[in-house]
């Protein structure tokens, strides 16, 4: 009877081994999803079309930039963005970016700037997108922590940036920022453009500005 039990001990054990490991293996896989839609810019944001080839993926792109600036305009309302952003060996290099908030009917962010003093989860893809020639690179994404003009708590920025067509003044070109208190902006919510910035049919397109992905 002794020896039975035992091995029923024993194969019980084996079973939830079994299980916590599975769990293990689920939580890894999920951790890795929400990860790279966090760096896709998914969390809140757009991220890139289906069909996108980006940094990481087979045929991707680890070296690139995105330089430029923009603004959204509507009415009285209007928000300025200007980076310079740089992908070296599928790691942000020497980038910056900054958004001053002209007027976005918010008393707290009016009249302030955002300063990026960090750049991670950088990425360039190439969308389906039938003005840009083959196998050149049209989208960026890219998280920002720094400092918000005015606060004492540090501030964290999901920002995508289309470059739509070639050459010009682009302004067809996109812009999306989402601004929260902590390294999950949706979660901590303080501004995204996509819902907040009025008025626009499309709330994305820059009104002034060039933006070039290459």
């Amino acid at each position: 009877m002794r020896i039975r039990e035992l091995s029923s001990i024993n194969e019980a054990r084996e079973r939830l081994l079994l299980r916590v490991a599975a769990a293990a293996l689920l939580c890894a896989s999920l951790w890795v999803a929400v990860g790279r839609d966090a760096r896709a810019g998914d969390d809140g944001g757009d991220g890139p079309p289906a069909g996108s080839v980006c940094t990481g993926d087979p045929g991707g792109f680890p070296n690139g930039s995105a330089t430029g600036g923009g603004s959204l305009v509507s009415g009285q309302l209007r928000l300025s963005t200007s980076g310079n952003v740089h992908l070296v060996n599928s790691v942000a290099r020497q980038s910056e970016f900054t958004v001053q908030f002209d007027n976005v009917g918010l008393n707290s962010l009016d009249g302030k700037k955002f300063k990026a003093t960090v750049i991670d989860g950088l990425v360039i893809c190439r969308t389906p997108d039938s003005t840009t020639p083959p196998g050149t690179p049209n989208w960026t994404s890219f998280r920002a922590q720094g400092v918000l003009e005015g606060s004492s708590v540090t501030h964290w920025m999901l920002v995508d940036i289309g470059d739509w067509g070639q050459g010009g003044a682009g302004t067809a070109d996109s812009v999306q920022i989402l601004l929260g208190t902590c390294g999950t902006p949706a979660t901590c919510l303080v501004y995204d453009s996509d819902s907040d910035f009025g008025g626009l049919a499309d709330p994305n397109t820059i009104a002034t500005g060039n933006y070039q992905v290459r």
